[in-house]
């Protein structure tokens, strides 16, 4: 898989958030920090499905 710069320079900061980097990164630690930022979408499309349900109420 090849990612934009834009988006490898994104990725680089969000791990960084969730990933101390002189330390151990387990395979653990690599999937908890994926499942977070799966989880953080998630939210962010359930907000999104409810925003465009109320536009079309109005």
């Amino acid at each position: 898989m090849e990612l934009s710069d834009e988006f490898a320079d994104y990725m680089e900061r969000e791990f960084a958030k969730h990933l101390h980097p002189n330390s151990n990164n387990s395979a653990k630690r690599l999937l908890h920090a994926y499942l977070k930022k799966c989880y953080d979408c998630f939210l962010t499309e359930q907000k999104f499905k409810e925003l465009a349900k109320n536009c079309q109420k109005s």
